[in-house]
């Protein structure tokens, strides 16, 4: 149920146009507290990177370079 709740809460981050880095920094905290799963914490991280709507901050310089060899 708390993953379900927290996974809405990605969209909420994404509307609401949230930074990447303070979505993901409440996000995590939001796992530690309630005790989520690492590999479900993992799965609502990996959400709220692929729903970011502004690509161009969705990574960072290192990852962009690495996938573009």
């Amino acid at each position: 149920m708390i993953f379900n709740e927290l996974s809405r809460f990605v969209t909420y981050f994404n509307n609401l146009n949230l930074p990447y880095e303070q979505a993901n920094q409440l996000l995590i905290e939001s796992c530690e507290q309630f005790m989520v799963e690492k590999s479900k914490a993992q799965i609502l991280c990996t959400e709220l990177r692929s729903n970011q709507r502004n690509t161009d901050k969705m990574f960072t310089e290192v990852e962009t370079r690495i996938w573009s060899l």
